[in-house]
């Protein structure tokens, strides 16, 4: 079973590196790495280009038609939504596919900090180990796009990411959730760079996913406008 691990990235050269040397130390290793680079402005491109990845530039659209372009050339038979931000544990890719092994159509895993201060760890723990998988019991995915794989056939089926500037991974999951099978793999963890929080700091970060996440599965609607943060 192959992954397409699909990156979409602008203006990350400072932490790209970081996000392909960890997938490139995966346990699991039948996979390929597509980066989706909206022309960016610094060495995001040749950067990725130095780890041997599949490398399509991509004009500057949104995050969800930035996504759904990396996926129209995959050649896995998965489609791994990833980030260009994020730090990938060695086990994680395999924690992630293994549930497709068996009946599943899809699966999400859980989303922790880097460097993360105390009260963050306990928030996240709470978020990952309580929140998430009793959101699920109750059919409402609670995930994000860094941390996704669908199968390919799957993925199809339901259309893939939409064109969206934000919620373009709880829409994708929402579709999921109504027309297959998922898991939620908390021990599929990855690692999210802190700067939008230190930026923001925790509450208006939690305020505006919160916000987001409600506006999306009460009304169908979702913020349009995501402050760029580098």
């Amino acid at each position: 079973m192959k992954a397409s691990i699909v990156i979409p990235a602008y203006n990350e050269e400072r932490y790209i590196g970081r996000t392909l040397d960890s997938i490139t130390k995966q346990s699991y290793d039948n996979y390929e790495i597509i980066v989706v680079d909206c022309f960016s402005e610094d060495k995001t491109a040749k950067i990725a280009e130095s780890y041997g990845v599949k490398l399509l530039q991509f004009y500057k659209g949104n995050i969800g038609a930035t996504r759904r372009a990396g996926a129209l050339i995959a050649r896995g038979d998965v489609i791994v939504s990833a980030s260009a931000d994020i730090y990938y544990p060695s086990y994680w890719l395999e924690k992630l596919l293994e549930p497709l092994k068996d009946d599943f159509d899809g699966s999400y895993g859980s989303i922790y900090l880097l460097d993360a201060e105390r009260h963050e760890e306990v928030s996240a723990r709470f978020i990952n180990k309580v929140v998430t998988p009793t959101l699920k019991k109750f059919s409402i995915p609670y995930g994000t796009g860094d941390n996704i794989a669908l199968k390919r056939d799957f993925y199809n089926h339901i259309g893939g990411f939409k064109k969206l500037e934000t919620a373009e991974d709880l829409d994708l999951l929402k579709r999921a959730f109504e027309n297959g099978r998922m898991a939620y793999v908390e021990e599929a963890r990855a690692y999210s760079d802190p700067r939008r929080i230190r930026e923001w700091g925790s509450l208006k970060y939690l305020a505006f996913h919160t916000h987001n996440f409600l506006l999306y599965n009460l009304l169908g609607k979702y913020k349009k406008d995501y402050e760029v943060v580098r």
